[in-house]
């Protein structure tokens, strides 16, 4: 089972804890950076693969989404699973190992949200604490994130994230909507693992 993981980097502060633990599992890293980021990031390992594209939006959930559009227009493998970590998320031990016992085209996991919301993040960016269970009740705006899902290329090549706040539940609604999902609600994503006082560690 072939993985690459989709990362937009605008906070290199994580970049090299990220890197260390995705760094045992076979994956290839899709780094992608803004054409205006202050950063550039050249790096010598075959399987961190960094990407710049121009990005016109504004605000960040716009941004994003569209860094994320502008790799899927770049070209897909039919075959590989591809999935999503934001750069401030991690895995937990085992996700991969849990993630590798089906080779289904989409494969929705759990997310964990951490014990507190920060009180200095701004209303859009204030996030509970409650799991986000990989079940097919929750697939509905709000109650499931991109960095849930994974599918594979064949699928996603045709779909594209609304450049909207919640542009990757939609994105989602159509796919579960339109395949077979395989629910692994025991794979667990770690929702804004290094966001300072979301998580104790």
């Amino acid at each position: 089972m072939t993985i690459q993981v989709i990362t937009p980097l605008n906070r290199l502060q994580n970049f090299v804890a990220q890197q260390e633990m995705l760094r045992p599992h076979g994956v290839i890293w899709n780094v992608i950076m803004d054409q205006d980021s202050p950063f550039r990031l050249l790096y010598g390992e075959d399987w961190v693969v960094p990407y710049i594209f121009p990005n016109p939006q504004s605000t960040f959930y716009a941004r994003s989404n569209h860094s994320l559009n502008s790799f899927l227009d770049a070209g897909l493998d039919d075959e590989t699973h591809y999935c999503f970590l934001n750069d401030d998320d991690a895995y937990e031990p085992g996700f991969f190992d849990k993630v590798r016992q089906h080779d289904d085209d989409v494969i929705m996991v759990s997310m964990q949200r951490g014990q507190h919301t920060p009180g200095y993040v701004p209303p859009e960016r204030a996030h509970g604490t409650d799991e986000l269970v990989a079940a097919p009740e929750n697939m509905v705006v709000g109650r499931v994130s991109i960095e849930q899902i994974i599918v594979r290329g064949r699928i996603l090549k045709h779909c594209r994230l609304p450049l909207t706040i919640a542009g990757d539940g939609e994105m989602i609604q159509y796919i579960v909507a339109n395949n077979p999902v395989k629910y692994t609600p025991d794979a667990k994503v770690w929702f804004n693992y290094y966001e300072p006082g979301r998580w104790d560690k």
